[in-house]
């Protein structure tokens, strides 16, 4: 394992463009303090300490807003087992630079990154200290998919008639799930191993999370729970997902342990991804998958 965590500076700024160069090691609330004095900040981190920056591009993460935060990289340095270090941007080897941002961590680790700053919006997140008896929550399963929603100028809709469908789903199903549903919307990425993938420049991705909480240390109660809410996902899978044309963000999949199952996932992501320009680039970079798993992609 690589450890990122002492790879936390703020390495440079640049107010007139408005960017940012830092290590990817970096909590994402630590690199909002040195550009304070400025009138620039990120458009879409969540300001949580306890997050590297990196991990939130990496896996195509939805962000807060309305921009995936993956979009917000123009260069990255990236160490790699074959190549070494290597420097990619949207202007130097852009179809790499572009497959590289949402990688799933296959190719190598990011040392830095250079990121386009916006104006400073308050979109400031605070984290507090409670207990069992005021959250009733703490630990949770969740599935959080994306799926296509047409686009600004001509909106399809989908959006609200698959939210339309869940909660039918949720009522037929007698299904115990807490409310309210998670739904955010974001812009298009030009990753293509982002769930939000578009070569469309304003089409929108709507991203639905469905949660099951753990507020129990009860080993058959979690049973209980888990097993209640893999039952909820499958519902969700096999009557939602193909219709919609929608895709977990990669964080959220559960690999299968059975071989048929795992060959349907794999056929299914093979479908939307360019899963062979993905392994493509992974025999280049690492022929010997140092940093992946074989039996995934």
């Amino acid at each position: 394992m690589v450890n990122l965590a002492l790879m936390d500076k703020v390495l440079e700024v640049d107010r007139e463009k408005k960017r940012v160069r830092v290590q990817a090691g970096l909590g994402c609330s630590s690199w909002l303090m040195p550009l304070k004095s400025m009138a620039s900040l990120s458009r879409t981190l969540p300001p949580l300490e306890s997050s590297r920056f990196v991990a939130f591009i990496r896996l195509g993460h939805m962000g807060q807003v309305v921009v995936p935060p993956l979009e917000q990289v123009i260069s990255m340095k990236l160490v790699t087992p074959a190549k070494g270090t290597i420097e990619l941007s949207k202007d130097k080897d852009t179809e790499l630079f572009h497959l590289t941002r949402c990688d799933l961590g296959g190719f190598g680790f990011v040392a830095e990154v250079t990121l386009q700053c916006v104006e400073r919006q308050e979109l400031v997140e605070h984290t507090y200290v409670s207990n069992l008896e005021e959250i009733n929550a703490g630990q949770q399963w969740v599935s959080e998919t994306c799926f296509p929603a047409g686009t600004l100028a001509k909106p399809s809709m989908k959006d609200l008639e698959y939210i339309e469908k869940l909660i039918e789903l949720m009522e037929k199903e007698a299904i115990p799930a807490p409310a309210p549903i998670k739904q955010r919307w974001t812009a298009r990425s030009k990753s293509p191993i982002s769930p939000a993938f578009s070569i469309v420049e304003d089409e929108i991705f709507s991203w639905v999370g469905i949660i099951m909480y753990l507020p129990t240390a009860d080993p058959r109660q979690r049973k209980d729970i888990t097993d209640e809410f893999f039952h909820y996902r499958r519902l969700t899978q096999t009557q939602l997902w193909d219709q919609y044309s929608t895709y977990e963000h990669w964080a959220k999949i559960e690999i299968p342990k059975d071989k048929q199952e795992l060959e349907a996932l794999q056929e299914r992501l093979r479908k939307r991804f360019p899963v062979d320009a993905y392994n493509k680039a992974r025999r280049e970079l690492d022929p010997n998958r140092i940093f992946s798993k074989k039996r995934f992609l």
